[in-house]
């Protein structure tokens, strides 16, 4: 998943869309599946980890908010 990618993902999408843009989320709640969290995370010997998330909400299958928790996007990608 790529952050031009995550830049695509906008408010009026499709769960099917998002899919094509980004993928399924490796896991999905089964209580709430109207979010979807994709989840990175990078350990290496001796460094801190770190960690990034993107989370998609839904209402009636249609994204209506996104949050990005460490994915940085440049601005030429949002405009």
């Amino acid at each position: 998943m790529s952050t031009e990618a995550i830049a695509q993902v906008a408010a009026g999408m499709s769960k099917i869309e998002v899919i094509n843009i980004i993928g399924k989320p490796i896991t999905t709640s089964v209580f709430n599946d109207e979010r979807w969290d994709y989840i990175y995370s990078l350990n290496r010997s001796g460094g801190k980890p770190k960690s990034k998330r993107f989370t998609v909400f839904f209402k009636d299958d249609i994204v209506y908010r996104v949050e990005n928790d460490g994915f940085e996007l440049n601005s030429e990608t949002n405009s």
